[in-house]
């Protein structure tokens, strides 16, 4: 069988709609260990088999005659199920399953790989990623919030509400059009796009400072979609995704992506914000690191471009599967920071009473927490989120006797207070690194 798989995709018809792969692997954080292992490109990433079947399916989905909408919503599914289907995927014994190649953010080379059915095999599967389109489908039909109950201190989900609107939307890609649509959707750099509009709030995810390499990662699954869209989207005309104008922290290349750099285009893009947001708009983000570097860029970045932080709220963000929350250190919850341009001056305030009332208020919210959430990583983002709070709102006039307190000050304080918590609540804190 494997034998007759390689000599199909030598046919002419297979071979050219596999030359998409042919490019090769950038060099970077996420992708040196496996150039170290001499692979070059990322058709190199998948054996014949896996070639063969992957692009069967890719070759159906764009014979049918179907809308583009429909075709793209298979395309969505399709993608999903390649990180799944590759030489890098792994087995995890104690959950006796196949895991993403991405389950740490990194393209790690495995010596003994899992293979499945990637047309029906579970998950991983064409069928399987196809039912997650189809339910997401009848969930902007229908949105719904869960509804849970605490009990022994444990959040427990009880029903779900159903909101009676839809999610469902006519999009633009035309930043002019948004008044005849419901929606813009853009694919461009945030350093580059203004919004002509005043909005009321903007939500937004920010780049994990050195966590994870997203051109990187998305070239993947971006050769595979390259040849299917680019007829439509002038973005998958280029051979990799965009990294120039990415913002994160790459130590492959220093000089380009370090965290002065993150911070400085981070306050660039809050700048933008700014511009477009009513007087009274807000600016919400999420976020979690373990350095305390990360934290002070974000913080850096806020106050640099205006905002003050009004409110930050713990929310677990990250399902106890996934391996990368198994490792040691790692962050389950993120902290929903929500902001509003400065809009009066400052109270003077001491660096005592700054502690007092964000441990206070850490106290009070880890009250809140499941008991098995209750860990080093999960205390010092809660600490770390009410400290900064409560800084920028009194920045720059926090006082430490007669010196003001800088950013790389109240950073240090918010990690000593937290672990100032963690042997409160008996925890054990692991270092951070700076």
């Amino acid at each position: 069988m494997f034998a007759l798989c390689e000599e199909l995709v030598k046919r002419d018809d297979i071979a050219e709609s596999l030359r998409g792969l042919n490019v090769e692997i950038r060099y970077g954080e996420d992708s040196r260990r496996i150039l170290a292992y001499g692979i070059k490109t990322f058709y190199e990433l998948f054996n014949s088999r896996q070639l063969l079947v992957l692009a069967k399916i890719r070759e159906a989905i764009l014979n049918l005659h179907v809308s583009d909408n429909v075709r793209e919503l298979l395309l969505l599914a399709f993608s999903d199920i390649i990180e799944f289907n590759n030489i890098l995927v792994p087995w995890t014994y104690v959950a006796n399953k196949v895991e993403s190649c991405f389950s740490i953010h990194n393209y790690l080379f495995s010596h003994m790989y899992a293979e499945l059915n990637a047309w029906d095999g579970g998950r991983g599967s064409f069928m399987n990623a196809l039912e997650k389109v189809r339910r997401g489908k009848l969930y902007c039909r229908r949105p719904f919030e869960r509804l849970y109950r605490r009990r022994a201190n444990k959040l427990v989900l009880v029903g779900k509400i159903y909101t009676g609107d839809s999610c469902e939307a006519e999009i633009t890609y035309d930043i002019d059009g948004l008044g005849e649509a419901d929606a813009l959707l853009l694919c461009a750099s945030s350093l580059a796009v203004d919004i002509p509009y005043e909005v009321d709030a903007i939500i937004t995810d920010p780049p994990y400072f050195d966590n994870v390499i997203y051109s990187g990662l998305s070239d993947m699954n971006y050769v595979w979609l390259r040849d299917a869209l680019s007829n439509r989207y002038p973005w998958f005309l280029p051979s990799h995704t965009p990294r120039d104008g990415e913002i994160v922290v790459d130590p492959s290349r220093p000089a380009e992506k370090s965290g002065d750099k993150y911070a400085k285009d981070l306050a660039a893009v809050f700048s933008r914000f700014s511009r477009a947001l009513k007087d009274d708009g807000l600016l919400v983000l999420t976020f979690h690191h373990r350095k305390t570097a990360a934290w002070a860029a974000i913080l850096e970045a806020l106050i640099d471009s205006g905002f003050t932080i009004r409110a930050v709220w713990p929310v677990r963000s990250e399902a106890r599967s996934y391996p990368h929350t198994r490792a040691p250190g790692a962050a389950i919850y993120d902290a929903i920071v929500v902001a509003r341009m400065r809009s009066a001056s400052p109270h003077p305030v001491s660096v005592e009473d700054l502690s007092s009332q964000a441990v206070s208020r850490a106290l009070e919210m880890l009250k809140k927490v499941d008991t098995e959430d209750l860990t080093w990583p999960t205390t010092f983002t809660i600490v770390m989120g009410q400290v900064l709070g409560l800084y920028s709102r009194h920045h720059p006039d926090v006082y430490d006797g007669p010196r003001r307190v800088t950013v790389e000050d109240v950073i240090a304080l918010a990690e000593g207070l937290a672990k100032e918590v963690a042997h409160e609540l008996g925890e054990e804190p692991s270092a951070s690194l700076f």
